[in-house]
């Protein structure tokens, strides 16, 4: 019997037809502009829409805590928004009433239930005839413990407000100019990854702190921001690409958030997963580094205007007030990074 796991959710949001609103438009989604909704609430910024009271209520907690969480980062509040929710509505609808980017999600509910799922059709796979349905019964009792806890994973808080800053970081800086077929916008994979980190909530940054203070400590490495600078998301290092991820092409449907095991993951993109969980602690200790040195919340928006400009991050360093206070230069901030990586990995461990 597979594993039944969440290992990781990619937000691949590269441009599918319909995924912005018309252009001018600037008015805010309000939930009274929705007569056929089943649940919606108002967030600032947005709205989140889905099948129930519970799923809708800790959804849009979640998406205004991240609105605030951007406005600190950014300096603005994020562009208008949807969160569908169990595909309760049809992202056209949303569209319609104002919302630039529309994330679907999947409620801890339907999360649970597309596992359980994914066992008894597993078992339908092999069991004899007639005994189908007590072998899934008794398969999914067996996989409750990894389905729970998997369960938990992916709904704890931070990991929606995740994909919402993949999301306002394309429409803010990079809603003309996106791939075709990559991950996110045409940002570095580090810094458009970095605009996701920053919305998470405080478990999942100890998380990530934690398990940077632990590999550092077993391998630090002397080129850690060189190497970032130019890394390519594990999803897509091997060569995969966002169809490939998502077995089809980009629809009209918006964008495509996919949730898949370890297993699944390595079988589309070749890499191991403990490879991808890693970019995400390196994205994290190196924005925590960033604060230390610099203190300075403008920096990754000016980098960004900068890339988005023609120029490079390594002008970046050596003409920024930020890049200059890290050294100046990817080299000597890998120097610099290695320095406070080993004491705040030493005061950790």
């Amino acid at each position: 019997m597979p594993m039944i796991a969440l290992a990781l959710t990619l937000s691949l949001t590269a441009a599918p037809v319909g995924l912005r609103a018309e252009e001018g438009t600037t008015r805010k989604p309000r939930c009274d502009a929705l007569t056929t909704a089943a649940v919606c609430r108002d967030t600032p910024d947005g709205i989140v829409v889905g099948p129930n009271e519970q799923a809708v209520v800790q959804a849009a907690e979640e998406a205004a805590m991240a609105e605030t969480t951007w406005a600190a980062a950014f300096g603005a509040e994020p562009p208008a928004y949807a969160v569908v929710l169990d595909v309760a509505q049809p992202v056209d609808d949303v569209r319609a009433i104002g919302a630039l980017r529309v994330l679907p999600w999947i409620s801890t509910s339907a999360r649970r239930r597309t596992m359980e799922q994914a066992v008894r059709e597993a078992v339908t796979r092999q069991a004899p005839a007639g005994q189908v349905e007590a072998l899934g019964a008794a398969a999914v009792q067996r996989a409750a413990p990894q389905i729970e806890a998997s369960v938990a994973k992916a709904s704890q808080p931070g990991v929606m407000a995740h994909e919402l800053g993949h999301l306002w970081y394309i429409e803010t800086f990079w809603k003309d100019a996106q791939d075709g077929d990559g991950y996110g916008s045409p940002a570095p994979d580090w810094l458009d990854e970095a605009a996701a980190v920053l919305m998470e909530r405080d478990g999942l940054t100890e998380a990530r702190r934690a398990a940077f203070h632990k590999v550092w400590a077993e391998n630090p490495r002397a080129e850690a921001v060189s190497a970032l600078m130019a890394e390519v998301h594990p999803a897509f290092a091997s060569g995969a690409s966002a169809t490939a991820l998502t077995d089809g092409p980009a629809t009209g449907s918006g964008p495509r958030v996919v949730s898949m095991s370890g297993e699944e993951f390595q079988r589309r993109t070749g890499t191991d997963i403990n490879a991808a969980a890693a970019f995400y602690t390196r994205v994290r200790a190196f924005l925590d580094f960033l604060e230390a040195t610099t203190g300075d919340h403008a920096a990754l928006v000016r980098l960004t205007v900068h890339l988005r400009n023609g120029g490079t991050v390594e002008q970046w360093f050596a003409q920024d007030p930020a890049g200059r206070q890290m050294g100046g230069s990817t080299s000597a901030a890998d120097q610099a990074f290695k320095v406070w990586a080993d004491a705040k990995t030493a005061a950790a461990t």
